[in-house]
């Protein structure tokens, strides 16, 4: 082992800031996106796009550069499109799984007043 100092990079005062409110900004992102995506007749397919494209920055960010506020910046990024991607998919996951269930309640109570006839 040598014993010569590293330097590490130093961390500005907007990087320590950004760093401490991260997920409270990504989330309060998300939460706008989301509720665009949800009322608009658009799909929510460019999110999916945005979220890839933004984890992918954020990778070669994090590999490339030693800047602790581009980092910060990249990483509440994707997290918020990665969050804002999730919810319209959880949307038309729970969506779907409430019309499958009515079909079958559905088909139940068909079953029972063929049933109750005879």
């Amino acid at each position: 082992m040598s014993s010569v100092p590293v330097a590490e990079p130093r961390e500005g005062r907007t990087s320590r800031w950004l760093h401490a409110k991260r997920l409270r900004l990504a989330l309060f992102v998300a939460f706008f996106e989301s509720l665009l995506v949800l009322l608009s007749a658009h799909g929510w397919y460019y999110v999916a796009v945005a979220a890839a494209a933004a984890v992918a920055l954020h990778i070669v960010v994090r590999r490339r550069t030693q800047n602790k506020l581009l980092h910060e910046i990249t990483r509440t990024l994707a997290v918020s499109q990665l969050v804002a991607f999730l919810v319209p998919l959880l949307w038309v996951v729970v969506k779907a799984v409430a019309i499958a269930v009515l079909v079958v309640l559905a088909l139940l109570l068909l079953a029972v007043l063929l049933i109750d006839r005879r």
